[in-house]
């Protein structure tokens, strides 16, 4: 593998966990790599390890493996996008752009927020389907010229680490789209009876925007070669104005460093935006107190004291999350918090003249199961904190407060909400026939009058390209 990103040790340790699943015999298999060893590894993890599998080892060859492809995507992504918001670059790709070398993490993806810059008005809504149309149709023309591009380099990186790729017998599918689009949303969720966060909890309603890789490899529980799906090797969710995530614009930095993995050479690429050092701060700490991650305390912990350090070298590993904190937060605080621009340019006529399913043959197939429980059944009923056996409020009109770090309702017009009460627990069966406007996420009749009828349609048929007719 290349160690260009990490270290040996953490490459090593790595594959000990999501690959040899620390077992002596598959690491001996392994290692001495003779003809009868692969039969002899793929027996044993099918009969021992059947409910384990390799995606997460296949995640991070992937990455590892178009690394630079997928940052210089994300940059052509921001220059397109540049008039109507910033793309960010955040998690544990832009802790590694900070963090010395030996302290790196691995990352299985690239995460890159989308944050919008309009003024949230009544105009909002509208403006905001038109930018979702035009993301859409970008993320379908990138697909698919990535296609060659991209198995040119997963042969490449195969000729370099065959052993690897052997053992996975990891491969993209000789037929079809090697990437697809996908676009999903993932539900607000308030869990708790009283105003105060709980672990489970979602703030935000997530429109995400996704790239995802067709790969083929060896699955413990069937004792067979698979086509998978890898699901966001870049994501791109968009972030709501004044909500949970919504800081990562206040502070980011400009440019990233990366090497072209075929011709060795270091590229600086300005076109990337990266979220600061002080925001990935703020953001560990917040998950902490909030409570989100408690299986994850101490790796946050950890992530937070390297960061730290770069602030106040005092920090010892000793420190708590809290502490960590509190040595630094007067680093980090900005006296006056900066005001986000809202000098968005939205070009309704170009998202007019768009096709959703343009490139409906690179996009990844929906779920059903979904789109049943998150954007086609549900109900609104006339008498309010109705309870109705089967479905679960979908907390629309409620928001986290980010200085009381509370839920608290919403009555602002202009705010975009999951307008659907009640949302089945189980999924249903789609109907034949689906009016895409009516399933349309946030769409407010009395509000968004004003809108284009074929902004509208064009922008709920979204969700639904790529199913089968």
């Amino acid at each position: 593998m290349d160690t260009d990103i990490y270290p040996e040790a953490t490459i090593q340790k790595y594959l000990d966990e999501n690959l040899l699943f620390k077992d002596a015999k598959l690491k001996k298999y392994y290692e001495r790599n003779e003809q009868r060893d692969l039969g002899k590894f793929r027996y044993r993890v099918t009969t021992t390890y059947k409910n384990k599998d390799f995606e997460k080892v296949v995640y991070f060859t992937v990455t590892n493996a178009l690394r630079d492809i997928i940052l210089e995507t994300t940059g052509e992504i921001s220059e397109h996008m540049k008039t109507m918001g910033d793309v960010i670059v955040s998690g544990g790709e832009a802790f590694n752009l900070y963090v010395e070398y030996k302290n790196r993490i691995v990352t299985t993806d690239i995460d890159a927020k989308f944050v919008p810059r309009m003024s949230v008005n009544p105009k909002f809504f509208g403006k905001l389907q038109a930018t979702k149309l035009i993301l859409w149709d970008k993320l379908g023309e990138i697909a698919k010229r990535l296609n060659a591009r991209v198995r040119k380099r997963m042969s490449l990186i195969k000729s370099k680490n065959p052993k690897l790729f052997k053992f996975l017998g990891l491969s993209i599918p000789p037929s079809g789209p090697a990437v697809t689009r996908r676009y999903t949303l993932i539900k607000k969720k308030k869990s708790g009876t009283t105003n105060a966060p709980k672990k489970g909890d979602v703030f935000i309603d997530v429109e995400l925007f996704a790239l995802d890789l067709n790969v083929r490899f060896f699955s413990p529980n069937s004792g067979k070669i698979e086509g998978v799906t890898l699901g966001g090797i870049l994501d791109i969710p968009f972030m709501r104005p004044k909500e949970f995530g919504y800081e990562v614009v206040l502070t980011r930095r400009k440019g990233v460093t990366y090497r072209n993995q075929n011709t060795g050479k270091l590229v600086t690429n300005n076109k990337v935006f990266v979220a600061s050092k002080e925001f990935l701060i703020e953001d560990i700490y917040l998950m902490s107190k909030l409570n989100l991650r408690p299986e994850k305390k101490e790796k946050d912990r950890q992530r937070l004291i390297k960061l730290a350090q770069l602030l106040d070298k005092k920090v010892t590993t000793s420190n708590s999350i809290e502490d960590i904190f509190k040595r630094v937060k007067r680093l980090i605080t900005r006296k006056s918090a900066p005001a986000t621009k809202k000098n968005a340019q939205v070009s309704v006529s170009q998202a007019k003249r768009i096709d959703p399913y343009k490139y409906k043959n690179f996009t990844t197939k929906p779920s059903e199961d979904k789109l049943s429980k998150q954007i086609v059944h549900g109900l609104k009923p006339v008498t309010k904190n109705t309870n109705i056996n089967g479905y679960k409020k979908s907390s629309g009109n409620q928001k986290l407060n980010l200085k009381s770090l509370t839920w608290k309702n919403v009555n602002n017009n202009s705010y975009v909400k999951n307008e659907v009460n009640l949302r089945p627990v189980n999924a249903k069966k789609l109907p034949n026939n689906i009016n895409p406007i009516n399933t349309l996420y946030g769409y407010n009749p009395r509000r968004n009058a004003w809108v284009s009828q074929n902004v509208l349609n064009k922008s709920a048929a979204i969700p639904f390209v790529g199913l089968k007719k």
